[in-house]
């Protein structure tokens, strides 16, 4: 055959294959008749030269090299003895392949049962708690095998179980009463076999069916409130935390997503809402101290926890074990492989001991220890082991040796230029000379000097920067361990320091008198030493104290005593330490040069004055610590009754008052060079100059420092203080430079609360709401002080409950700032608001009464108002002014309780209310009172309904 006649042939072998996929019926045409004329070898070739069509990928881009249909080339049994192939009785031959994509790892939950897993949970609402299943599973309790096991506590889980088993049951019981009544039955329809079904499967077997769906889905519901509440536990703010409460779970998560989305943009963030968990001391102490060296990843979550906690097990070669040296040598360096990722700790170990290292860094140890990111490079990281210690000096040379020996067959290079390998009597370490053979603890020679130069230079210059007062406070502080009652004798220095945190590092400050003094105490006593073991105990002392009296026991022998009235109104830590007081007064002559053992109920203040620094101010509750400031001299021969009488002139509110004003003007004295007690209109005129400039404090309170300091000094410079012609001045120059600088202000709209309360019906009812609203509403009606508050009272003789004309009447103790002898504040007499349940202060005083009922009784008071939680006892006005706070905010008023009197009065002086009405609403005697500091220009706020009820008119002063 020749190349042109094969080169048709092939032609017309592709001609057919082009046409032989559209040609489907009519004559053939001549290139398919040559096709079947091809011998059966080149015939067999083409059809098994390439693989069937579902081999190939699905690709649109690739060309099988022959048609994928191949029935006319393949030969069929009339073609047994001829080469020509009958189109007509081809054989199909075909792999189909494909691929499968992968099985998701959980099935999608079909939307009908969603439904239903939604419906059983009550996801999305608040009814998801009240899915309970602990009756339901009483039923199912059954012994033995089915009630909680010693030990383990699954009872819910065994419930279950015994519920699927009777249910089991049930089903096979049904079937065969559904056999048999088919059996006794010849005829029936099919609604007769429904009823059947129904009456058979609808009894014990659906009972039981439920029962197991109760008992699943209130576990569940019990299984996602304990998760919940371990994230509630972690919200700092308790109303916030409410507010998350209130959040129900969906069938995804812990909490509705879109709710919980909104709350935290809402509220700031995670890290606003949330705090950090806490960990125990074992887990604090495994990342505080010891600090990384594994080898492999490192991972730390927000606490700095390492996740794996000992990756690198380094063993050292099975040597025999020795003996072994009690402790450490003094110093030593250690090094090893650092490698990119280092982890948190390193623990060598040696049979049978290991031991725990970490690298030298405690600023910031795991940043830079991570550094080191080469594998080849080596690091060496120093170790402070504690001293060898024995008594036999021979002994402690052989154990010297051993600790040597066992450090070096662990790899480590000990640092005898740093190491003391001679035994000693006396040793400098830890910063400190320990003389164990003379018993006693001091501080090094060169530390000695050094403190001394420095205390030298602070007394010559007589002032200091902050800088330098916190480093001499720091070199003090540890001082004190070694140097006898150096603790004593820096108090005055630590509070000189935190008095100065909020002026510049840099600004130098006078020193004051006391810190002199103590300074100078310090450069004498420096280099005394103490002792390093205390002598054994001879005395056992036991004290304690009460709300009534003390009592304490020395050696089997009992006293006991009862406070003044003077020495009861004392806190009871301040008790406890009296109590001590007076015993070490009564035993002294039997204690003298011996060792006491000292037990007492509360041992936080022995705790602070002997194994800590003492605390930079000790707060006084002594009846003694107010009017002894300035009035000493004048009341020093007055008896405790005398004095105790002197003090019930002082409402509690003033002494709050005046004591950070009489702490600021000692404070000023000290470091002027003044005396406190006797000062000079001079003296008192530049103080409020200081005040002015300095404190930038405003003019009213400027006043009432005044006050303070002339009602506390010696009582004969009273009248002289206040009228000294330098005082008037720089009052009146003050008084000038205010008004020049004040800007007028106006008030907030009662009417925006008001509002506000009108159209929300509080979601939960509980102490806490309850309360809020009630002293809001009161104090909406009355316009009196938040303080006011505090003074009613349920008792028969205050309060009076009309229910016929439905109205309440109080009568506030007394304690008010207006009363007096000679006056007293006006009754309270309240009237219900028939139109809004939700501003009826009657209702709400009602239900407050009714909620707070246990509560009075548990804290053994009166008081309208009392603590919402803690320890039940009277609200005082911080906490009624939180509740009243909370409101304002809540409503979108941004101001103080203490704006609540202006407000109501100012808004009843723009609706042209009475004067005569305004001044007997808020117990006011002069208008000027109120017209000078109350009466203000109403601010005006869009959105405000303009005829909004006025509670004025729900509150009448009685007298």
């Amino acid at each position: 055959m020749s190349e042109s006649d094969e080169n048709v042939r092939d032609k017309s072998v592709h001609e057919g294959e082009l046409t032989s996929s559209s040609s489907t019926s009519g004559e053939e045409d001549p290139p398919q008749r040559r096709k079947r004329k091809l011998p059966r070898r080149e015939n067999y070739l083409a059809s098994n030269a390439y693989p069937p069509p579902g081999w190939y990928p699905a690709d649109p881009g690739y060309h099988h090299p022959l048609e994928t249909h191949v029935e006319n080339l393949l030969p069929t049994q009339q073609d047994a003895h001829s080469v020509e192939v009958p189109a007509e009785s081809a054989i199909k031959f075909d792999f189909n392949l494909k691929t499968s994509l992968k099985e998701p790892t959980v099935l999608s939950t079909p939307s009908d049962h969603l439904q239903l897993l939604n419906s059983f949970q009550y996801f999305n609402s608040e009814n998801w708690t009240n899915v309970r299943y602990s009756e339901i599973q009483k039923l199912y309790n059954a012994r033995p095998g089915f009630v909680e096991l010693e030990g383990l506590h699954i009872s819910e889980m065994l419930s279950i179980t015994h519920g699927i088993i009777m249910q089991s049951d049930a089903l096979k019981s049904g079937v065969f009463d559904l056999l048999q009544w088919v059996q006794d039955t010849d005829n029936f329809s099919k609604d007769d076999l429904v009823k059947k079904i129904k009456d058979i499967f609808s009894g014990e077997f659906q009972k039981i069916s439920l029962d197991c769906l109760q008992l699943l889905c209130g576990r569940r519901a019990d299984i996602i409130e304990q998760r919940r509440e371990a994230f509630l536990n972690l919200v700092k703010d308790k109303f916030l935390k409410a507010t998350l409460k209130k959040i129900p779970p969906s069938c995804d998560f812990l909490f509705s997503k879109e709710q919980i989305s909104d709350f935290l943009n809402n509220n700031g963030g995670i890290n606003k809402i949330f705090s950090r968990p806490s960990f125990s001391a074992q887990e604090k102490r495994n990342t505080g101290t010891s600090q990384a060296a594994q080898r492999g990843s490192s991972r730390y979550n927000q606490t700095g926890r390492p996740t794996a906690p000992f990756a690198l097990q380094y063993r050292a070669p099975q040597y025999p074990y020795r003996s072994y040296a009690p402790m450490q040598p003094y110093a030593f360096n250690y090094n090893f492989p650092a490698y990119a990722g280092n982890q948190r700790l390193f623990r060598p170990q040696y049979k049978p001991q290991s031991f725990t290292a970490g690298p030298q860094a405690p600023s910031n140890p795991r940043k830079s220890f991570n550094q080191h990111g080469t594998s080849n490079q080596h690091i060496s990281v120093k170790r402070r082991g504690r001293g060898v210690v024995c008594q036999n000096r021979s002994k402690l040379v052989e154990q010297t040796q051993v600790v040597l020996k066992t450090l070096k067959e662990l790899g480590w290079i000990v640092n005898t230029s740093k190491s003391i390998l001679v035994p000693q009597r006396s040793l400098e370490y830890l910063g400190l000379v320990w003389d164990t053979w003379n018993n006693k603890k001091s501080l090094p020679q060169k530390k000695i000097q050094g403190l001394q130069t420095t205390i030298a230079r602070f007394l010559t210059q007589q002032q200091a920067t902050l800088r330098e007062v916190q480093g001499l406070v720091g070199t003090m502080n540890f001082a004190r361990l070694a140097v006898p009652q150096g603790r004593l004798n820096f108090r005055y220095l630590l509070r000189h320091c935190i008095s100065m945190l909020q002026n510049n590092v840099k600004e130098k400050t006078p020193l004051p008198i006391q810190v002199t003094k103590e300074l100078e105490w310090w450069r004498q006593n420096c280099d005394r030493s103490s002792l390093l073991h205390l002598p054994l105990l001879t005395h056992f002392l036991t004290t304690d104290a009460a709300e009534t009296g003390w009592g304490a026991e020395l050696n089997g022998v009992q006293i006991r005593g009862e406070w003044s009235r003077e020495e009861s109104r004392i806190h009871s830590n301040q008790k406890e330490m009296l109590s001590i007081l007076k015993c070490l007064h009564q035993f002294g002559p039997l204690l003298s040069h011996s060792s006491l053992l000292l037990q007492c109920d509360n041992k936080v203040e022995i705790d602070r004055s002997v194994d800590g620094p003492s605390p930079a101010k000790s707060r006084r509750s002594d009846s003694r610590s107010l009017e002894m400031w300035g009035w000493s001299e004048a009341v020093e021969s007055w008896s405790t009754q005398q004095k105790a009488l002197l003090m019930g002139g002082w409402r509690k509110s003033t002494i709050n008052t005046y004591k950070p004003a009489w702490e600021r003007w000692v404070k000023w004295c000290q470091s002027s060079d003044i005396s406190p007690i006797n000062p000079v209109g001079a003296d008192l005129a530049q103080y409020l100059a200081d005040l002015h400039f300095k404190h930038r404090l405003s003019y009213k309170t400027i006043l009432v420092h005044k006050s303070v300091v002339a009602t506390l000094c010696t009582t004969e410079n009273n009248a002289k203080l206040s009228s000294n012609i330098l005082v008037k001045q720089i009052l009146k120059a003050i008084a000038a430079n205010y008004a020049k600088n004040r800007v007028e202000t106006n008030i907030w709209d009662t009417h925006i609360v008001i509002s506000w309360l009108s159209s929300r019906n509080p979601p939960i009812l509980n102490m806490w709401e309850i309360s809020r609203r009630c002293a809001i509403l009161l104090l909406l009606c009355s316009g009196r002080r938040v303080h006011d508050l505090t003074l009613l009272s349920i008792s028969d003789s205050n309060f009076i409950d009309d229910t016929e004309a439905n109205c309440l009447t109080f009568w506030p103790m007394f304690g008010s700032k207006t009363d007096s002898v000679s006056y007293t504040q006006s009754g309270w007499k309240l009237y219900s608001n028939n139109e809004n349940p939700n501003i009826d202060p009657v209702l709400w005083v009602r239900k407050l009464i009714q909620f707070g009922k246990d509560r009075r009784r548990e804290g053994k008071v009166s008081n309208l108002f009392v603590t919402a939680r803690g320890a039940a006892k009277a609200a005082s006005r911080t906490v009624i002014a939180g509740w009243v706070k909370s409101v304002l905010s809540d409503a979108g008023v941004d101001a103080t309780p203490g704006s609540m009197r202006s407000a109501v009065a100012s808004r009843g002086w723009l609706d042209s209310e009475p004067l005569d009405k305004i001044l007997s609403r808020a117990n006011w005697k002069s208008i000027k009172t109120f017209s000078k500091f109350y009466k203000k220009e109403v601010r005006p706020l869009p959105n405000v309904i303009s005829d909004s009820v006025s509670l004025r008119a729900l509150f009448k002063p009685v007298r």
